[in-house]
């Protein structure tokens, strides 16, 4: 299974998405790989999922000052 994870920030920054099974927590074992394009329009498909586990995600973007931005 896929998941498709989209969001929006307000300056040019990259793209990532951190994830782990789950239906709640602060921890993330996973990460795909840091998209370095800076763009303000993201989305980041995350692969390869077992489709009979649930997974919790955050979205995790950096600016070119490397100031980074967490969903929560």
């Amino acid at each position: 299974g896929q998941v498709v994870v989209s969001w929006n920030t307000d300056e040019p920054s990259t793209s990532q998405v951190e994830y782990a099974e789950g239906s709640s927590g602060t921890t993330y074992t996973n990460r795909t790989s840091e998209d370095l394009n800076l763009v303000t329009q993201h989305t980041v498909i995350v692969s390869d999922l077992p489709t009979s586990k649930v997974f919790h995600l955050r979205a995790n973007s950096h600016d070119r000052a490397a100031n980074s931005g967490v969903s929560e």
